[in-house]
């Protein structure tokens, strides 16, 4: 896989964060203090800016309330 690929992986990732995030009628801010992940890397991750690590998808999406496997699928 090349790096173009991981780049567009992190971007659907990030989208679905903003999208299960304003869902819930969230700010980045109130995302951060419900994960426990500052609010720039949470900024990051939703612009696909930031490779996002297995650890903040599973923290992210127990703070949405969501199953992992939707931010990963």
């Amino acid at each position: 896989m090349e790096q173009n690929d991981y780049s567009l992986i992190y971007r659907k990732i990030g989208a679905k964060v903003t999208y299960y995030r304003k869902l819930r009628g969230w700010t980045q801010i109130q995302l951060s203090k419900m994960s426990g992940i500052s609010t720039s890397r949470i900024s990051k991750i939703e612009c696909g800016k930031q490779n996002s690590n297995l650890n903040d998808i599973l923290i992210i999406a127990k703070a949405l309330n969501i199953d992992y496997r939707i931010l990963l699928s």
